[in-house]
């Protein structure tokens, strides 16, 4: 359940990492 948990903090941080490379401002 722990790994469960990191792994969707890990995928969560990514996918803002990525939207926010997205952004047209930076």
């Amino acid at each position: 359940a722990i790994m469960d948990a990191k792994d969707a903090f890990l995928a969560a941080k990514e996918l803002k990492r990525k939207i926010y490379e997205n952004l047209p401002f930076k």
